[in-house]
């Protein structure tokens, strides 16, 4: 889980504000929000007060409208408002300040009280609050610094900011960022980088993080059970020598040969979690850990056993060193995200295709991970899937919906409207010249009264509401296949 450094009146702002998105342009009713939020009558008008408030007077482009405080209704509420509004609740924390300022080596308690508008003994106050919300995740405030398992104050450090900043903002200061950037470029000169915008955002994160923890001397421990080998790659080698180089550069502490080679392997760690790099030039590199192994192994047995996947094929290749980042990035650099994480979504793509989640969900039994009230488990789930989706043909598992599509005005016509089906191409959607006994569904004009099959009829051109009946006829029919 995502380290939360909210107050409890944030959360709640956070939660009517989700509640607004979902229903925006509709009314909700007082006795629902004081339902949701477990408050009571006064503290939940309070609180809708604080937060049209505040979206007004920080200019976000959206409002709350005020009934009598009987009924609240909302106006432009999206994912980037809460987004934005989320940034600024952290930032105004008193907690995620605090945090901050051991994170960077502050030096002065007194700025930081002055700050916050408290006094001394308030602010150590906070500081025993803010180690009780570290303490789960082996990290605590000791001796003025944030002290505890290094790859765990790395990790979830890396986890919140790219939750909550999300490419809106840089979390540290200028003169990091341009230190930082011309890293990123002398890395990806150095060895080819899949560097898309939000795997950039990402990096930049990861790099300033490892920056401002080896200032500090707080350096990454060698790992047994992980060992990327640059002495057999002249790509992994060229790549340790821009990142040494570089950070002699911009580091203000001393490193000896030890701490060079732990912190590469860290950053590797991160490119091949992350796909920054080629999947071959990592693993022809590394001995892969035994539990990773162990897991890949269990999920392609499976699929072997069901009859969708062939040992000796191609397929069974390119899937294997997937499924090897797949569960690299889940044991050793997984972190949480705000999409794909709920059930919603898990069972669209469960009726879209219901024989490869069936097979993704044996396996989650089978390793005892089908527990999605666990967002990791749920992050798994959505790995899998899409490496099935994307390396192998949806035919492997789904079979096809047969369709006989025939219209009166002629071939053109009817032509025009499979161009438009091909759309729902996830659906594995055939077409029949004729109606046969593989036929589920017949679309056209008129009715035809000699088979006894599902038909739709149109005798205009389709509305966007007639498409939208007709996806959810195939996803019906796609059910009972």
């Amino acid at each position: 889980m995502v380290i939360n450094l909210l107050t409890t009146n944030d959360e709640k702002k956070l939660l009517i504000l989700a509640h607004f998105e979902t229903n925006n342009h509709s009314p909700i009713t007082l006795v629902k929000i004081k339902e949701f939020t477990e408050l009571s009558t006064f503290k939940s008008v309070n609180l809708l007060d604080e937060l049209t408030d505040e979206l007004s007077r920080f200019q976000f482009n959206c409002s709350i409208e005020n009934n009598n405080n009987k009924e609240f209704t909302s106006f432009g509420i999206n994912t980037e408002v809460i987004n934005q509004y989320r940034l600024l609740l952290l930032k105004q924390s008193p907690y995620f300040k605090i945090f901050m300022f051991y994170f960077l080596n502050g030096k002065n308690f007194n700025l930081l009280t002055q700050s916050l508008n408290i006094s001394q003994s308030n602010a150590y106050i906070l500081v025993k609050n803010l180690n009780g919300i570290l303490k789960p995740y082996n990290m605590k405030i000791h001796n003025k610094k944030l002290v505890g398992d290094e790859r765990q104050i790395r990790l979830k450090t890396f986890e919140m900011f790219n939750f909550y900043f999300k490419g809106m903002e840089f979390p540290f200061e200028e003169a990091l960022f341009k230190k930082i950037e011309p890293l990123i470029f002398e890395l990806s000169k150095a060895i080819p980088m899949n560097k898309t915008p939000n795997l950039v955002l990402k990096l930049r994160i990861f790099l300033a993080i490892n920056y401002l923890r080896i200032n500090q001397n707080f350096t990454i421990e060698p790992s047994v059970e992980r060992n990327f080998n640059i002495e057999n790659s002249l790509e992994l080698k060229r790549l340790f020598k821009v990142w040494e180089n570089r950070l002699l550069k911009i580091s203000h502490t001393e490193l000896d040969g030890v701490i060079f080679y732990s912190e590469y392997q860290y950053l590797l760690e991160f490119l091949f979690s992350e796909t920054l790099i080629n999947y071959d030039t990592i693993l022809d590199n590394v001995e892969i850990p035994e539990i990773v192994e162990e897991r890949s192994n269990e999920f392609l047995k499976l699929l072997i056993n069901m009859n969708y996947l062939e040992i000796d094929s191609p397929n069974f290749y390119k899937l294997e060193k997937k499924c090897y980042s797949i569960f690299f990035k889940r044991f050793f650099y997984s972190y949480q995200i705000d999409s794909f994480y709920d059930k919603t979504s898990y069972e669209q793509y469960s009726e879209l295709y219901p024989n490869v989640s069936g097979v993704i969900m044996t396996y989650l039994e089978l390793i005892e991970q089908n527990d999605f009230s666990n967002p990791e488990n749920i992050l798994l789930y959505y790995d899998l899937l899409f490496a099935l989706l994307t390396l192998l043909p949806v035919s492997t598992f789904e079979p096809p919906i047969h369709i006989c599509v025939d219209f009166s005005r002629g071939d053109s016509y009817t032509e025009h409207i499979k161009n438009n089906i091909r759309s729902f191409n996830s659906l594995e959607i055939h077409f029949d010249d004729i109606i046969t006994d593989e036929t589920s569904l017949y679309i056209s004009d008129f009715a035809t009264y000699e088979y006894r099959i599902p038909q739709v009829i149109w005798r205009n051109p389709p509305t966007t509401n007639d498409w939208k009946i007709l996806g959810n006829t195939l996803i019906a029919l796609k059910q009972e296949i």
